[in-house]
């Protein structure tokens, strides 16, 4: 009884903020921007915005990326990647973000332990394209590479001792795919590698853990604006750790979001789409209201089939454009009339009522490809892409999971907080504005910390408000009687048998905390050694099943490297009078595309059979990649 009373007379308080303690940290903002990994002339630029970190003792300047789909993070290796002697390994480069040499590092230290590894975290769900196959398998990629830790430069900040993993292998699923192809089966397996490093950055993000604990940033949290990419208007983004930037947004503005709970599932930014226009096209004709992924990792956008099939429609009957064909990022269409792009912005309605409108050149530009020996883009005259692709699915085959990445995020400011399983956006103030500080989130005391004081997250009227005592007494009770209890047992076992040699070298005084291995194998051995390809600048594994036949799909593959062979051009343009297909539907792919392999899975992609290259329907970018 007398618990009870307790728990009645701290009812006051569950009105107030949900903060949490924080440390005496500062947030602190990192650009996003197009990042100049090599400066000897010609310039190369990483090929997207990204985030410009300093790795090592040497301050290796590289591009990472970021992204929800991942707790862990991932620094491409040199050695391993790129063909040094090659004389085109600048385009390998200019795709990479630059590349890092563990060894040239005098701070870098390997793990060399299966145990109490700040840097483990499970990232299940991480390729969500392929995790029944990893699962049939048995098999983890991502605890195949070599740890450890090394400084990093984060903009105004030094994070010592950052664990993150070394891509080593060229095959490796992370920002790349192996085609099931005509190709494949004559036992030329179209192999490409995979984009930027990336900075994990989902729910139990070990980055946002490591520089909380490094007192680097007051709360797991980080605010987002992707700037913009238009023709129109260019303009720098900027990643704010453990906080967001109010000259952007005011958190009176903010709508708010739950985390998805589920940490299997690689989506913790989940909205619900109720309707999508451009111009005068309803792209949702005979689409449900579905669910969609925020991404930053993506620079354009993942749409459901119906969705893709109406605005490919609209594109071909209603602004004259010829389609060419769908890549994992894009959709292309010819024209000789490139002086302007289709009229018409789109707009995006969320629940709760949050609606975009993004503007025309957020979604088109001049088609593009990689200049293999300078390294940087080249344009393709006579075409545009839209931001929009199938995330590597065949023709006709509906993606799992819809995301909104770079058009939708240039319009919105995002700010994610993990502390209190919330999420919120708002419309990016683009005006000029006087520069204020940047903001802590979820913190006790902290004045605006917590965008849940918004219209959308405040809680009026005395009967709600009755609920909502009930329902924290429920809460406290449950925190008394159980949790309390859980919290007062044992601590994981950690293993106090380390060798302390192999964990000398690190100076920091971050706590030891540890979290699940990835859920498929605890430390398998590393991959085999690599075996350097004379005709590519890329290395590849000779040995691993990364890089034979494998039903594998993931994220964007390289573009197609210029210059390309006339018989290329005509396999790789569509003739400018084409007009059909109208949809992109199962009965085009079977008339047009060579079947899958029995043992390919249906989300595998595949290239078209070479006899019917011209038809555009193929994956698109991994037609030309000579490995």
């Amino acid at each position: 009884m007398r618990l009870l009373v307790g728990l009645v007379a701290l009812l006051p308080l569950v009105h107030g903020n949900t903060g949490a303690r924080c440390n005496d940290s500062t947030p602190f903002a990192i650009p996003y921007t197009n990042v100049t990994v090599l400066d000897s002339p010609p310039i190369i630029q990483s090929p997207h915005k990204t985030l410009p970190l300093l790795f090592g003792s040497q301050r290796k300047l590289l591009a990472m990326g970021f992204g929800t789909t991942a707790n862990s993070s991932f620094v491409p290796d040199s050695d391993r990647l790129c063909n040094q002697s090659h004389p085109d390994v600048r385009s390998c480069i200019f795709w990479r973000g630059g590349v890092f040499t563990p060894q040239d590092s005098k701070t870098w230290v390997k793990d060399k332990r299966t145990s109490d590894y700040n840097g483990s975290a499970s990232n299940e769900g991480w390729d969500y394209l392929n995790a029944e196959n990893y699962k049939d398998q048995g098999d983890d990629p991502l605890t195949q590479f070599t740890r450890g830790w090394d400084n990093v430069d984060l903009g105004p900040r030094t994070l010592y001792s950052f664990p993150f993993s070394i891509i080593e292998n060229s095959s490796f699923p992370f920002g790349f795919h192996t085609a099931q192809s005509n190709a494949l089966k004559q036992k030329k397996a179209l192999t490409l590698e995979t984009s930027t490093g990336m900075i994990g950055l989902a729910s139990d993000s070990v980055f946002l853990k490591a520089s909380v604990a490094a007192g680097l940033s007051p709360s797991r949290t980080w605010g987002f604006d992707f700037g913009r990419t238009g023709l129109e208007l260019q303009e720098d983004g900027e990643l704010v750790i453990g906080g967001y930037n109010p000259a952007k947004a005011s958190y009176r503005d903010f709508t708010n979001y739950t985390i998805f709970p589920d940490k299997t599932k690689p989506c913790p930014l989940q909205v619900n789409v109720q309707s999508m226009k451009w111009g005068e096209t309803d792209l949702m004709a005979g689409q449900d209201p579905f669910m969609a992924c925020l991404e930053p990792a993506y620079w354009t956008m993942i749409l459901p089939l119906t969705v893709q099939q109406n605005w490919n429609r609209s594109m071909i009957n209603d602004h004259g454009y010829n389609f060419w064909k769908e890549t994992w990022e894009y959709f292309y269409y010819n024209n000789t009339n490139t002086s302007a792009f289709p009229q018409g912005d789109l707009e995006i309605t969320l629940n709760k009522g949050f609606s975009v409108k993004i503007p025309r050149d957020e979604l088109f530009e001049q088609a593009q490809l990689i200049n293999a020996t300078r390294g940087g883009w080249d344009p393709i005259d006579g075409s545009i892409q839209v931001k929009h692709g199938t995330a590597g699915f065949p023709p006709g085959v509906d993606p799992k999971l819809p995301f909104l990445g770079g058009p939708f995020l240039s319009q919105v400011y995002l700010a994610v907080d993990y502390e209190n399983n919330v999420f919120s956006i708002a419309h990016t103030n683009r005006a000029a504005s006087p520069a204020v500080g940047l903001i802590k989130l979820a913190c006790d005391g902290v004045i605006d910390s917590s965008p849940g004081k918004n219209k959308t997250g405040a809680i009026v009227g005395g009967s709600v408000g009755g609920v909502l005592g009930l329902v924290a007494i429920v809460g406290l009770l449950y925190y008394f009687l159980v949790y309390r209890k859980r919290k007062q047992q044992a601590e994981p076992y950690v293993p106090s048998n380390v060798d302390p040699a192999q964990i000398s070298d690190k100076k920091d005084d971050v706590p030891r905390y540890t979290s699940p291995f990835a859920p498929y194998g605890a430390y398998p051995p590393p991959p085999p050694e690599s075996v350097i390809s004379a005709g590519s600048p890329h290395p590849t594994y000779n040995g691993s099943h990364y890089s034979g036949p494998n039903t594998f799909s993931t994220s964007p593959p390289m573009p197609p490297q210029h210059p390309m062979t006339d018989a290329d051009e005509r396999g790789f343009m569509l003739a400018s009078t084409r007009l059909e297909p109208v949809e992109i539907g199962p009965g085009q792919r079977d008339s047009m595309i060579t079947p899958l392999a029995e043992q390919s899975p249906v989300n595998a992609p595949y290239s078209p059979d070479p006899n019917t290259a011209g038809n555009g329907m193929g994956t698109g970018r991994d037609q030309r990649v000579s490995m």
